[in-house]
């Protein structure tokens, strides 16, 4: 029994990354879009960029992983809409989806999506 309890003791204070077989945290690329991914505490967070031409925009905020998808849902005291965007991790891989509206946070023309590579 006192075996047990030290292995769910070091279980729950291992790194939330620890327990996939990818590493999300670090930056993330593609021609219009930067994603960073930093561990806060237990959690993470996340500040993701994109430019498009004239049209750009930015959203961070704290971010969950439920599996390889790291949802993230900026909080803004000026908006009361709802943002989510997901972002699909495959080994070096990963890919944006803007799942609710998001506008208030970049512009008419462009959005948050796209399929980044992990920076070496």
């Amino acid at each position: 029994m006192k075996k047990l309890k030290i292995v769910l003791l070091i279980a729950t204070l291992l790194p939330v990354q620890q327990a996939y077989s990818f590493n999300v945290i670090g930056e993330w690329l593609d021609k219009n879009s930067h994603l960073i991914v930093t561990a806060k505490g237990n959690a993470y967070y996340a500040k993701l960029v994109t430019t498009v031409d004239v049209c750009s925009g930015d959203v961070e905020g704290d971010a969950v992983l439920t599996g390889s998808v790291l949802k993230i849902t900026p909080k803004d005291p000026d908006n009361d809409s709802i943002c989510t965007i997901n972002i699909k991790f495959s080994g070096e891989k990963a890919s944006i989806e803007e799942v609710d509206d998001c506008g208030f946070y970049h512009g008419a023309s462009c959005y948050f999506q796209g399929n980044l590579r992990k920076r070496k």
